[in-house]
């Protein structure tokens, strides 16, 4: 009595379910390797041969999943701006419609981000990366910029509903948002750099001064 067809067919597919599942597990492992030694080594100080050895597979696994080493840092890139993408937008939904308290939850989020996500924000600070091997690949480039672009457009829109409200002063939207999230990057490269600990400063003292001085420059007070 020979095999019946559709059983067959279900053994086929599990398999084939199995085999997509394994895939996926090990590109996953390599990401996942590849995010903490970027974050140690930086990129630079990581090969190719240091995150497949940490991730438990061959070098030619590594290249079935991924054509070369920056591949692999914008798939991380990508995934971390994607992370705060959805932290700033939660915080926005979250903090009601008034400007001045969205613009606080954007703040907070990217500053939860940076506690809860350091690896990730390490690949997307591009703090230890070889400017020229990155910088080189313009679709590389092009993919981390547009995701770059459509998150600070994000506080811009907060910025110019703040202004149209008559909540907020009227600065320039694309300039103000610039200021601001360069004065949080730079807080956070404090921090990596341990100056907050050599001034004996805390975090969230910090981060609570500048939000203060950012509403200062940009509120509008009563009578102007």
């Amino acid at each position: 009595m020979g095999t019946d067809p559709v059983i067959i067919s279900r053994k086929n597919m599990k398999t084939r379910a199995r085999t997509e599942e394994d895939k996926l597990i090990k590109k996953r492992r390599l990401l996942d390797s590849a995010k903490k030694l970027f974050s140690l080594h930086g990129y630079q100080g990581t090969s190719v041969g240091m995150i497949t050895e940490n991730a438990g597979v061959s070098t030619g696994t590594f290249y079935l999943y991924f054509k070369s080493k920056p591949e692999i840092y914008r798939i991380l890139n990508i995934e971390g701006i994607d992370i705060l993408h959805g932290y700033i937008k939660e915080s926005i939904s979250q903090a009601g419609s008034d400007a001045a308290g969205r613009l606080s939850a954007i703040a907070g989020a990217y500053f939860n981000f940076y506690r809860e996500y350091r690896e990730y924000y390490d690949i997307i600070a591009i703090l230890h990366l070889g400017q020229e091997e990155f910088f080189r690949d313009t679709s590389m480039l092009q993919a981390v910029e547009e995701k770059t672009v459509h998150l600070l457009s994000l506080l811009q829109a907060v910025i110019e509903e703040g202004i149209k409200s008559g909540d907020f002063k009227p600065v320039d939207a694309r300039k103000t948002t610039t200021v601001l999230w360069a004065t949080m990057d730079g807080i956070l490269l404090l921090e990596k750099r341990n100056v907050m600990n050599i001034i004996n400063e805390s975090l969230d003292d910090i981060v609570k001064e500048s939000i203060e001085m950012a509403f200062r420059g940009i509120i509008k007070k009563k009578g102007e």
